[in-house]
Order: C-alpha cells, then structure tokens, then sequence
C-alpha cells in the first residue's frame, strides 16, 4: 500500500537580534519621516544621516514616483558587528539595516564611503519593495501592515507585491543609483565590468539565467553585477527616473504579482525578455573589441575569489571549489612551480608570521563579537588584529584599515598611528614605503607616503606590486580591467587583456595575474607582451538630474537623542488573518497573529488566535534576545477531546544562547520549562548543553565534517530521563557524504497512561520541541518507552543537474540521493528492536525564480509498519 503524508512549513518572521544579544547602548533619534538608531560609536555617522536624508527622499520620491507611506527607519548596527553588509525591509517595519564591515571593500565596490554606498543602495529597495499603486495593497497596509505573506479570501492579495520581482531587477536597480552620487559604485569597477562581458560573450546571459537565482558562477553576485549593468542599459535609454518608476508601476499588480512582460511592455515599450535580448545584443556591439587572457595548460583554478600575498620569493593564494576542502597554494617564483596543501584557512590575503600562515577575514570570536582579523587553520584570532584589516607587513611594520572608524571614511593606519584617510587597499614596497589610492571627487589619485604622485579620471584602481621603484595597479581598459605599470612619469599597459583584475611581478618579463572569466577565477604566469603608452579608460555612466552631494559639513548637526529601550520601543508591525471553509463537512479554520516588534529586533510579542476542527486556541509568544536570549509562549486551549487531567492553558519558558562561539566552535544552552495543557500534572524541566565543530562550503548540500555532541536531562513529576547524542558527518570524495547517529535516551519510570517516560514520536518537529522526544520516520502512531538507544548510519551524494525555465513557476536544482538505516533497541514491559531502512531525494524547488523550497521524498520500510512500507514527501524540511 502507498501512503503519502505532507508536510508543508508555513513561512514565519523569526526574530533575530540583529546585535547578536548585545548589551550596547543604543539611541534614538526620531523625526517625522525618518528614525536613526545608533551607538555611540556612530554619531558621527548618524550626523552625517541626518544632515543628508531628507534632500535625498525628496529627490527619490521624484524619481520613484510616490512617497513611503510610514516613516523610515535606519539602524547603524554595534561596531561589535562587523560584517560587510546590510539590508533593507518592509517587515517588520520599512527599515534599513547596516554594518560597519565593508571599510576595506574599496577595491570591490569603488567606492570612496561603505556608509554611503549602504544608503544609496539600501534605501533604493525601500523605495522598489514600498511600493503600492494598487488600492487593494494600500488598503492592506492601512489596516493590517505590511504584510509579506498573501491574504487569502476569493483571491490572494498581496500587500507587497514587489518583493516577488527578480532578484536582478531588484539588486541591479540598487547597482545603478548607487553609482550616481559622486561615491564611486560598481559600475565604475573594471574587473565587474570584465565579468559582465564575459558572460555575455561565453552565452551565459538569457531571459533563462537572467531571471533564475540559479547556481552557477557567479552565484549571487551575477544578479548584483549583471542586473546592474542591465538597469543602466535601461536608464541610457530610457532615463534614471522612468527606470525607477517602473517598480510603482509594476506595483499596481496586488493580486497576480508575477505579471512582469505586461509591465515592461506599458511602461517601456517592450517585453521584458526582449530588453535582456537588446541588453546582450548592446554588450556585444559596445564592447566588441573584449578579449580574455589566453589560458594555458598549468593554469589553476578557483570559484572564490584569489588573493595574492609575495612573501620571501613565493607567491601565497588560496583557491576553492566552494564544495570541498580549499587549498593552499605556494608558487616559486625562481622555479615557477606551484605547490599544493590542504589548507582551512578562511579565504583571503594570506600572512606567514613566525613560520604560522593567518588570513584577513572576518568571523565570531564570541558570542557577542564578530571582528576583522588574522585567522589561524584553526579559525582564532590573533588577538593584536582584532577589527583590523591587514593590508600588509614590513619586517614588524603593520598597516591596516581600522574597521571600528571606517564607516564613513576608510582610515589606514600604521602601527596603531592614524596615517591618511584613503579609498583603496595599500601595500607596502621593499624599503617600507606605503603606497594606496585616495578619490578626490572624481580624481583617482595615487600616493607615495603621503606624496601624491599621479592622478586620473575614475574610481576603480588598486595596488598590486612595486618592484624597482615602479608601480603597478590594476585599473579599467576600455573593456574590462587590465594591468598598468607607472614609471619614470609613464603609464604602460602591459598586457592586452581586459580581465586582469590581479597581479604579482616575477621579473622584467613575466608575471603571475588572476583573471575573472564566466567560469571562475583562473591564475597563470604569462609574459608582457605590451609596453605601450597609454591613458586609463573612462567609464561612462548617468547622473540624476537636479541631484544633490552627500554633505560631510556636520559640525552644526544636532541630535536630540534618547535612550534606546527596547520594551519602549515595541510597537505594532502587523496583522495576518487567515480563514479557510471546508464545504465537505462544513468546518472553518481561521488564524489571526498580531506581530510587534522593536527596530533592532531585540524583542518580539505576538498575539496570535487559531481554530479547526478540533480545537479553538488563543495565546501570547513573547521572545527577548537583548541580553540573555529567553521565550515564553502561554496559551488558552478548548479541545473537543476531552482529557480528564486537563489543565486547560499551557506555558512554555525557555532560556538559551551561546557560551562559546568562535569561528566554527558553538556551544549553547537551553534550560525548559513547560507546563501542558493536556495533563495539569506534567509539567517538565529540562537542561540541554550542546557542542557543535562544522566545516561547510557554500555550494555543499552537507557539512564538510561535522562533530555534534547533545546532553539533555529532564525532570517531570519526580522522574527524570537522562540523554545523549552524538551525530557526525564527513565528506568522503567528490561530494559523496557518509553520517552517523548514536542516541541514547533512558528514563527512571514508563507509565503511558500518564504520559510519564520517553515520548516516541511520528512528527519531526515534536522531537525539536523536546529534546527527550525520540522520532521514528517509519511509524505509524506515537507512544511512550522506558529507554531506547538509536543507531543510525547513511550515505549521500550530490548532484548538480539543474532545470530553469523562465516563463514556468517552477525550477529544479541541487539534488542529493541518499540512502540511511536506523536500528532502535527498545525497553518498555518488554525488550524489542526496530528496524528502519530509508532511501530517498533531496532537490530544490525553485519557486517563482528566487523562491528556494528543499523537497525530500523518501521510501521507508519499517519492521513495525502495519504496511510494508510508505512514502513521504516533505516541503520546507532538510534531510
């Protein structure tokens, strides 16, 4: 017989703070329009906010076409946090998030300011995702909020329709205005340039690829990059403002928001797979003379980017695959040999200090901290460079961007000395000069020390060597991204390519470069060939017009704060009501939850009430995570059923949070308490402490290697169950995965009547809700054991055969097959064994092109079955 059972996760808000539970002291500037949560650390930063913002939304709700219809709200995350990003939303409120991570990202970004660049990119998705033209979505909104989730009645109808648009619409909008306000902006960077043109012209850019977030290279960064160079193909033609008026056109769809070729074709004149088509068209005839450095038979390879670091006659880069181990590579350069050593490394420029090799990266030191730094194979800091960027060493001299006061301005220092405010990453040369790039409004200019010695149109450069007294730095060719030398007062090319974005000198007539190609990153040594005389290309991009210059003049600025209290600051985000008929046998089913939150998302309280066919339910989840992590949810229950030890209400108390995490390392706790609401007498305390070492690959469906240790210890009317578990898994060869399992549970009584002992479930998510829960996929119905110790064993292998379409919803990626045997030796009156053999699918839906859904289909065969076997699918659920 087959029986198939479902199992589909309705999308939540889940709260997170986004300080990592941080005891910093925030505070608040409020204004009609706009709010500006701050450290401290940042008011300068805030200042800065404040004199420029409200210039900046009267010229965007021009360009946009329409004026946000509730006040925005900008947080400047903790200096405690410093990862490269930020984002914007609508829920829980129409807010902008940033980090003070990306000081030292110059060279990617070309920009001169990661604050601005945050803000001009930031707040353009509010602009696209606020969006209602639609009555319907701004009804929605007026009495219920922001909702991101359709509310159902004869039709679905969406509040924020916009944010079902193609990731490359959305990112490549915020690409184009970033590079309007004199700041710099991708479109100026030469080697993403190279990128663009190089997938172009390999045939890797289609209305297919182009409105998919698929997993090919670039992965993410193509909608970024490639949407950017698109959206400015658009405002060539079209104008800035009619680009950006398209998102409140499209808005006006709040009941089918996937309509996107009617759209285009109203507001541009065409269909929007068709303007993909021109765009690749455009490319080819506009950069028709882009050519590619020619590969040769030792060239090596790499999916993340490769960093290079010339120590004492060798060459230091690390390259991965971004599935398996990463490696260290070390190029002589007298014997132009390449030596290759497993490494873990975090990626990036490589040091060797003391005969021990560090990485500048980032990562967890703490649980609260995550920092810049050197970081050793085992992933620690090294405690001198905690948020600091290293550019470079010279015998014990140290330069580096110091990450806690480059926000606004990127600041170099040297040995703890401030040293010049700059705009790209610096090195020094072999007599201990520091070399960088600073931008003078339009102006590359190039410094020696702290003497400028040339200077040119653009934004996009940085220092790659110096040998001899001459200087050579990658800028932009008139097709991409290509390798200068500057001496004697002369700019030579020296090699043809236009996608060079890295380099080291060997000697007078060999080089070492990296190359970006549609495929990856490529390195190999290659003679110059070119010694021409030339100028740097300049980029052509838009302006706005009537635009403004972001003021930094904010010594007048004055900010009347408050203290930030995040029980004050709770305030009412949303309502989502659901309701459902069954016409077969006339029952209803309706939710209602009622969501508020505070802007850095430190607390949430949600006022939630649900009804089917057996019950009626009514409560209130309150989670806190300011400084020790802590939930309650207590709710009100009427079931049909009717329980003679009945308590009628429920309650659930948990405290949790990391003691150790650092890098790779997490050790966390949790201490439960919960009361049911079937039974007025169980009422259990637990206490779990769990370790966790992983190393994962962004591409790898499973952990590289995995050692997961679990302790629980529960108490329940005098009784008490003792557990232990310990999972493990390890890459093999070739993303094949072998994981193992050993769970022991025991318990001091097993009374079924009384619900007393260890709960064996059919429902995965009741094992995560209680830790002395064991669950048994291939079971037909729960019950309660005295002890039972788990084994399990199984294998895994990935694939990579993906199926995109672009006009049909659904798109298949990433599948893994797997294979897995449980055996359970089991104690209640008697001693039995289960025995369980699983095999099974794992893939993802890619629902409307940006949607990932992992879908797990799997055959079980249980010796406890009533059937021989059954199937069982599962949406939203990792294997």
């Amino acid at each position: 017989m087959l029986k198939i059972s479902f199992l589909i996760l309705i999308l939540s808000v889940q709260i997170f703070a986004l300080s990592i539970s941080s005891d910093d002291k925030y505070k608040i500037y409020q204004d009609k329009k706009f709010s500006i949560i701050y450290t401290s650390d940042y008011e300068n930063e805030a200042k800065f906010i404040k004199k420029n913002i409200k210039e900046f939304l009267e010229q965007n709700d021009k360009s946009f076409g329409f004026t946000f219809d509730e006040p925005l709200k900008i947080v400047l995350i903790s200096n405690n946090i410093q990862i490269p990003n930020a984002f914007s939303t609508q829920v829980p409120f129409n807010m902008d998030v940033y980090y003070n991570g990306g000081g030292d990202k110059n060279d990617y970004f070309s920009n001169s300011s990661w604050l601005i660049t945050l803000f001009t990119h930031e707040m353009i998705h509010n602009y696209q995702t606020n969006a209602k033209k639609s009555k319907i979505s701004q009804t929605l909104h007026k009495y219920l909020g922001n909702n991101y989730m359709p509310i159902w009645a004869v039709a679905p109808f969406f509040t924020l329709p916009n944010i079902f648009l193609p990731t490359a619409l959305l990112e490549g909008d915020a690409v184009l205005n970033e590079t309007l306000y004199k700041n710099g902006g991708r479109l100026y960077s030469g080697r993403l340039n190279a990128l663009k043109n190089s997938l172009v012209f390999n045939g890797k850019i289609t209305p297919n690829s182009f409105i998919n977030d698929h997993l090919s290279f670039p992965y993410t960064q193509e909608k970024y990059v490639v949407g950017g160079f698109y959206m400015q193909y658009l405002a060539f033609k079209y104008g800035v403002d009619k680009v950006n008026q398209f998102f409140y056109a499209q808005s006006i769809h709040s009941i089918n928001p996937f309509i996107l070729d009617k759209t285009f074709k109203n507001h541009f004149g065409v269909g929007f797979e068709q303007t993909i088509l021109n765009f690749v068209e455009y490319t080819k005839k506009e950069y028709n003379g882009y050519q590619e450095v020619r590969r040769i038979e030792n060239t090596i390879s790499s999916k993340d980017e490769i960093y290079l670091s010339k120590i004492d006659n060798k060459i230091y880069f690390i390259t991965s695959d971004l599935k398996t181990k990463k490696l260290l590579n070390i190029y002589d350069i007298k014997t132009k040999t390449t030596t290759q050593i497993d490494t873990t490394l975090p990626n990036g420029k490589v040091f060797k200090i003391k005969d021990k090799f560090y990485s500048s990266s980032s990562d967890f030191i703490s649980s609260k901290l995550y920092k810049n730094g050197l970081f050793d194979e085992d992933n620690n800091i090294m405690n001198s460079t905690i948020g600091k960027s290293i550019q470079d060493i010279y015998k014990k001299k140290i330069a580096y961007i110091d990450i806690n006061n480059s926000f606004l301005t990127t600041k170099l220092y040297i040995d703890d000395n401030f040293y010049s405010k700059i705009s790209s990453s610096a090195l020094f040369d072999n007599e201990g000069s520091i070399y960088y790039f600073k931008q003078n409004g339009e102006q590359r200019e190039l410094y020696k020390n702290k003497n400028r010695i040339y200077q040119f149109k653009g934004y996009y450069s940085k220092i790659v060597d110096i040998k001899d007294g001459e200087i050579y730095f990658i800028s932009n060719t008139k097709n991409g991204s290509g390798l200068y030398k500057y001496s004697n007062d002369k700019l030579i090319l020296l090699n043809d390519s236009d996608n060079i974005i890295n380099a080291k000198i060997m000697d007078a007539n060999n080089i070492l470069i990296v190359s970006v190609t549609s495929d990856g990153y490529n390195i190999q040594d290659i003679n110059i060939d070119k010694n021409i005389q030339t100028s740097i290309s300049i980029v052509k991009n838009l302006q706005l017009k009537n635009k403004f210059n972001f003021s930094k003049d904010i010594d007048e600025i004055d900010l009347k704060t408050k203290e930030y209290n995040e029980l004050s600051q709770l305030e009412f985000s949303l309502l989502y009501p659901s309701y459902v008929y069954d016409s077969v046998n006339g029952s209803t089913t309706y939710m209602f939850n009622a969501m508020f939150m505070d802007p850095i998302m430190f607390n949430m309280l949600n006022i939630y009430t649900y009804k089917d066919f057996d019950k009626k339910l009514a409560g209130v989840n309150y989670i806190n995570e300011r400084y020790i992590p802590f939930s309650i949810n207590m709710y009100n229950v009427d079931r049909d059923i009717k329980y003679i030890n009945k308590r009628g209400y429920g309650l659930n108390i948990e405290v949790y949070g990391p003691l150790i995490k650092r890098g790779r390392e997490l050790l966390k706790i949790s201490i439960k308490q919960y009361f049911d609401d079937k039974n007025k007498d169980k009422n259990p305390t637990s206490v779990s402490l769990n370790h966790i070492y992983k190393e994962n690959f962004i591409l790898a469906d499973y952990e590289y290697l995995l050692s997961d240790a679990k302790g629980v210890l529960k108490y329940d009317r005098g009784d008490s169950v003792l557990g232990i578990e310990y999972k493990a898994s390890k890459h093999i060869s070739n993303e094949f995965y072998i994981n193992m399992q050993v769970k022991l549970l025991n318990s001091s009584v097993n009374i079924l009547t009384e619900q007393r002992g260890i709960e064996v479930v059919d429902d995965l998510i009741e094992e995560q809700l209680d830790d002395t829960n064991i669950f048994i996929e291939g079971i037909d119905k729960g019950f309660y054991v005295k002890n039972i110790d788990k084994f399990s064993i199984g294998f895994a292998k990935t694939f990579h055969i993906n199926y995109y379409f672009s006009k049909f919803p659904l798109s298949l990626r990433k599948e893994s097959l797997f294979i897995k045997y449980n055996h359970y030796e089991v104690e209640t009156i008697k001693e039995f064994t289960i025995k369980e053999s699983i095999a099974g699918i794992k893939f993802d839906l890619l629902y409307f092109h940006k949607l990932p859904i992992p879908t797990t289909i799997k055959y079980i065969e249980n010796d406890s079955l009533k059937d021989d076997y059954k199937i069982t699918l599962t949406l939203g659920m990792e294997f």
